[in-house]
């Protein structure tokens, strides 16, 4: 048995932490590199920063307000790592699973649009709007028909027969609301 790749479903990066983690270095190394530059080269603090360097400097590491900012910038850093470790929802999704060799991908906004479309080709329905979260497929359904039962009904057949014809790989479950318009 061969393992197949997971080459066109795989998982994004989380570069989005690491962006504002290494924007946040440069921001806060550059503004300590230029206070200490400007204190080795003029033997002072710089006028506007003179208080508030004077301040920290007396600040003992046991203050409460020194404590809190400690947990803030720990707190802040857990999630940025939290947050860059867990991948995020891949762009496309494998579908065709049983009936074709290899791998086959879609993306997650063809694949809503595929479902979209066969919903919005059922009668009675005005309009309707797919999303893909995860294996959660959200339907909104918009009808102005009276008989919102019938219309509901044939919209999750549609959705069924969608998801059916693509066979994704992981399961999807629909999730569908139907709205009334006037």
């Amino acid at each position: 048995m061969s393992v197949v790749s997971n080459r066109l479903t795989r998982r994004p990066p989380r570069s989005v932490p690491l962006i504002l983690l290494a924007v946040l270095a440069v921001v806060v190394g550059g503004a300590g590199t230029w206070l200490l530059g400007a204190y080795l080269l003029d033997g002072a603090w710089p006028a506007g920063t003179a208080g508030a360097m004077d301040s920290i400097g007396t600040t003992r590491f046991d203050a409460v307000p020194l404590q809190m900012v400690a947990a803030g910038v720990g707190l802040v850093g857990l999630i940025l790592l939290v947050s860059a470790i867990v991948p995020g929802d891949p762009a496309r999704r494998a579908i065709l699973g049983d009936t074709t060799p290899g791998q086959t991908a879609v993306s997650r906004r063809d694949l809503s649009r595929r479902v979209q479309r066969s919903v919005e080709h059922v009668d009675g329905v005005q309009a309707a709007r797919v999303s893909l979260h995860r294996n959660r497929l959200d339907v909104l359904v918009r009808t102005p028909i009276e008989d919102t039962e019938t219309v509901l009904r044939r919209a999750r057949a549609a959705v069924d027969e969608a998801v059916a014809e693509l066979s994704p790989v992981r399961d999807l479950r629909p999730k569908i609301r139907l709205v009334r318009t006037d």
